[in-house]
C-alpha cells in the first residue's frame, strides 16, 4: 500500500509510462485523495480515478493515482553534524540519568528560590 500524503506534503513522480518526463519530477499535493473525473491525455476520454492533484514544479498541475508518486526522503545529515538525542530514536540509560538528575537538581533550586 503506497503512503497518504496530505496537502503541502513533497513527492516524487514514478511508474508513469506515458508522460514519462514527470518520473523522478517534484511535485507539491494540492488536493487529497479523493474520486475525481480526468481527461486522458492520450486518448481523450473523461475517466472517473481516485487519486491526488498535484503540482509538478513546472508549474503544471495533474491528477495522479497513488502508485505513480511516492515521499521525497528526508535530507541527509553532514557528518561533522552535531546531532540532539531528542532526533535520534533511542537514547542510553546513562545521558537519560544524567538529565534526570540535573532537572531535579534545577527543580530543587527554584523552589529554595
Amino acid at each position: 500500500m503506497s503512503k497518504l500524503f496530505k496537502v503541502g506534503d513533497i513527492c516524487i513522480g514514478q511508474n508513469f509510462v506515458t508522460n514519462v518526463s514527470r518520473n523522478g519530477m517534484e511535485g507539491v499535493v494540492i488536493g487529497g485523495l479523493a474520486v475525481r473525473t480526468a481527461r486522458n491525455r492520450v486518448d481523450h476520454v473523461v475517466r472517473t480515478k481516485v487519486g491526488y492533484l498535484i503540482k509538478w514544479t513546472d508549474g503544471v498541475v495533474g491528477h495522479v493515482g497513488p502508485h505513480n508518486i511516492r515521499p521525497k526522503k528526508p535530507p541527509r545529515h553532514r557528518l561533522n553534524e552535531m546531532v540532539s538525542w531528542e532526533t535520534v530514536g533511542w537514547m542510553p540509560f546513562e545521558v537519560k540519568f544524567d538529565r534526570a538528575i540535573k532537572q531535579s537538581l534545577r527543580d530543587q533550586l527554584r523552589e529554595k528560590a
